[in-house]
């Protein structure tokens, strides 16, 4: 029987190889370092390509940021995945990547890359024991669990007319707001439009202030205790929340 009930080799995608590849020409010093930089700047919620551009300038040895990207998108976190979904130790799941890439058909795994491999077992081994990135995939997942996971928001103000009798003049403007809000549930985005009254921004404002505030408390509560705070954070300078523009109007 092989570890833990699992008798068949996995299938190793082909972007799963190219990132092997990349993660075996860092070598056993350039391994030791990713794992040292990845534990001293985590756990974080960025993007791959921020995670590796902070990794790029934490490690010791020269890398390129997309061989980085790449480790940490098609090996790293699937791997995280696999280990928990089977159960297995960092020394298993070595086994196991072993034990399938022995297996590959399509000889994309040459005799050279088995003998890397197998030279450094002893460096790879705590690369797929990574607490920090364990740690990552499991905050990961419980955001992606969260119903209604609001995508954008955006506020548009509008005006109402009001007309005569006749429909000839208009004799008054009634101000109002539409708060859209694009969310995910599941696998399908949806969005919903709100009507506020210009006083409901008040009202609004006041409860972001409160929820900072709450937000802060919490933060200082963890960092007395030594518990790492994990939010999600707007990537390149892209906002998940848009700003309002003055006078454009819902679709």
């Amino acid at each position: 029987m092989f570890m833990n009930g699992f008798r068949t080799p996995i299938e190793v995608p082909e972007e799963g190889i190219h990132a092997l590849e990349c993660l075996l020409d860092l070598g056993a010093d350039g391994i030791t370092a990713f794992c040292h930089a990845f534990t001293e700047t985590g756990p974080t919620l960025v993007s791959a390509e921020s995670r590796a551009a902070l990794l790029q300038e934490a490690m010791s040895v020269a890398v390129e940021t997309e061989d980085i990207e790449r480790i940490i998108s098609d090996v790293l976190h699937p791997l995280n995945t696999l280990r928990d979904h089977f159960d297995v130790s960092p020394s298993g799941l070595y086994s196991l990547l072993a034990f399938s890439l022995d297996r590959d058909q399509t000889a994309r795994w040459t005799a050279e890359r088995r003998n890397q491999w197998n030279g450094l077992k002893d460096v790879l081994i705590p690369f797929f024991g990574l607490e920090t990135a364990a740690i990552e995939r499991k905050a990961f997942d419980l955001l992606e669990q969260r119903p209604a996971w609001v995508q954008t928001l955006r506020i548009f103000s509008d005006e109402r007319p009001v007309f005569d009798e006749a429909g000839e003049r208009i004799t008054a403007s009634v101000l109002v707001n539409t708060l859209r809000v694009q969310y995910a549930n599941g696998n399908s985005r949806r969005t919903a439009y709100l009507s506020l009254d210009p006083n409901d921004l008040d009202l609004l404002e006041v409860q972001i202030q409160r929820a900072r505030r709450k937000n802060r408390l919490i933060c200082q509560r963890n960092e007395r205790n030594g518990i790492p705070t994990l939010m999600l954070s707007p990537d390149d300078g892209e906002s998940q929340t848009e700003k309002r523009d003055e006078g454009e109007t819902p679709q």
